[in-house]
């Protein structure tokens, strides 16, 4: 690439990373001169494939998150979000504004694990997880706990943890829909706590979980999202987020819009309705939560 004449939006011209050359031109197979859009990171991209950012306002975009083989939360913020710890990661978005993220190290791959030892396909694991609801906390019976740290964890700091299945009773193993969830929560129990760090590090509070990724079109994902973050969830309207932003980030410097106003018109809106959190399920979540920070404090701190 080399920097070119942009057009007269001054928007655009701050945006712009320059225009093709005649050698990228030809192995590309694209016209020589055209724009070139700056890119980002995946989750930068995410974001503005679900449209994640700020209004001219600047007011708070929507809490995301990411459900692939690691998890993220972000949202775009008008202002830098220090955390002096480093656990919640002072990104800029793709858009102008600011991206607090972060990031656990196990996300999906605990139930992909629970679902070959088990032998299920993905609608067999739905399945069962349907048919083992949470139960209310009782005394003297600890709710099944999967502690997700199959690699390691990155978020907290525990490079040597490993996972751990704890509580387990005669007839927990014979129960796979049980374990399953126990392996969702897990991981979604971890995305929770690094939800009350991006909240200590300044977030505003969410009123909403918009997820995307591997695990976003899961009823099973969702339920339990909803439940351990006591918030609405809903699925973004285009499951290859990053890839869409991607594209609409090229579209609004091509057409010489602001990007945060181009992905706000143009990204699809969520798909279907909302995952409401249950009230009669609140206990356990509650219960389970308090103790998975308990058990991996004691185990991995």
């Amino acid at each position: 690439m080399r920097p070119g004449r942009e057009p007269s939006d001054s928007a655009s011209r701050a945006l712009s990373a320059g225009r093709l050359t005649a050698s990228a031109a030809a192995r590309f197979g694209l016209p020589q001169g055209c724009l070139v859009a700056p890119g980002g990171g995946d989750n930068a991209m995410a974001g503005l494939g679900v449209g994640a950012a700020l209004s001219a306002a600047g007011d708070a975009s929507p809490l995301v998150c990411s459900l692939g083989t690691s998890g993220t939360l972000f949202a775009s913020s008008p202002v830098p979000v220090v955390d002096p710890s480093g656990t919640v990661a002072p990104f800029c978005d793709a858009a102008g504004a600011h991206l607090p993220l972060l990031c656990i190290q196990n996300c999906t791959g605990p139930a992909l694990e629970v679902r070959a030892g088990y032998g299920l396909s993905i609608a067999q694991a739905e399945a069962a997880f349907e048919a083992a609801p949470p139960s209310p906390p009782a005394p003297g019976a600890p709710p099944l706990l999967f502690l997700p740290y199959l690699t390691g964890e990155r978020t907290p700091n525990w490079p040597h943890a490993h996972a751990a299945l704890l509580n387990i009773r005669p007839g927990s193993l014979s129960r796979p829909g049980a374990v399953y969830r126990a392996a969702l929560e897990g991981a979604a129990f971890a995305l929770r706590a690094g939800y009350e760090r991006l909240r200590s590090a300044g977030v505003p509070p969410a009123s909403q979980l918009l997820v995307v990724g591997g695990g976003a079109q899961s009823n099973a994902w969702a339920s339990v999202l909803a439940g351990t973050f006591d918030l609405p969830v809903v699925a973004a309207g285009e499951t290859e987020a990053a890839a869409l932003g991607a594209a609409l980030q090229a579209a609004a410097v091509a057409s010489g819009a602001t990007v945060a106003a181009f992905v706000r018109e143009h990204a699809p809106p969520p798909a279907g309705s909302a995952v409401l959190p249950l009230p009669e399920h609140a206990a356990h979540y509650a219960a389970a939560f308090a103790a998975f920070v308990e058990a991996g404090q004691k185990l991995y701190d």
